[in-house]
């Protein structure tokens, strides 16, 4: 492998890079397709993206599906391929919505669509009940779909502070308190990833304390 940005590498240094970091093959071997089938819609739908804060954006879903694999030490392929497409939709919606359905199947999409927020992924104008109809679809998902985006929301709170526009933090840490933080709670009774995921949002959230705006 080059010394390189990930970004930089082409395809297959891509796909061989993750597959390395990620243990991918010791999957068995219909989940190793599957894996670089995945891979390959990362790539393509995110390899031009910039988060706010400038960084490329294709770290982030790598680091959402990292912490499942070592913070919880989940192994299930499943959820691994679904935390790193889950923004496929929102950055690139045409040809990643295209490229799941025809070489990951329906039921791969479903599921990345309901961690998906419609008014991002349609590019349009947000409206006043898009966040309440949000917070529905996580009110319906199941417990492997809350774990992945329970750890995009650390993902993203541990990023937070560079975004560099204050009312975006506001909002992110005010829907944290009062739905996610809430929600987690109530989930983690019953399910030892998302008690141990709560663990971390909670101490991730502490660096917004002694601000009094949060």
């Amino acid at each position: 492998m080059t010394s390189k940005n990930l970004e930089e590498y082409n395809l297959n240094d891509f796909i061989h890079y993750l597959f390395n970091k990620f243990d991918m093959n010791d999957w068995p071997l219909i989940w190793q397709g599957k894996a670089k089938k995945a891979l390959e819609i990362v790539y393509l739908a995110l390899k031009n993206k910039k988060r706010d804060h400038g960084i490329p954006f294709v770290y982030h879903p790598i680091d959402v599906a990292l912490m499942i694999k070592n913070e919880l030490k989940i192994k299930n392929p499943k959820i691994i391929i679904i935390a790193l497409l889950h923004d496929v939709i929102e950055q690139n919606r045409i040809m990643a919505e295209k490229n799941i359905l025809n070489k990951l199947g329906k039921s791969c999409l479903r599921s990345i669509w309901k961690l998906t927020k419609e008014h991002v992924a349609f590019g349009r104008v947000k409206k006043i009940d898009d966040d309440e109809k949000y917070f529905r679809k996580m009110l319906k998902i199941g417990d492997d779909l809350f774990i992945i985006k329970l750890s995009d929301r650390i993902s993203n709170l541990k990023e937070l502070s560079e975004c560099g526009d204050y009312n975006k933090i506001k909002k992110y840490i005010k829907d944290l308190d009062t739905f996610y933080i809430p929600l987690t709670i109530k989930r983690s009774k019953n399910n030892k990833y998302i008690k141990k995921l709560l663990s971390i949002l909670l101490k991730e959230r502490k660096q917004f304390y002694g601000n009094n705006d949060f």
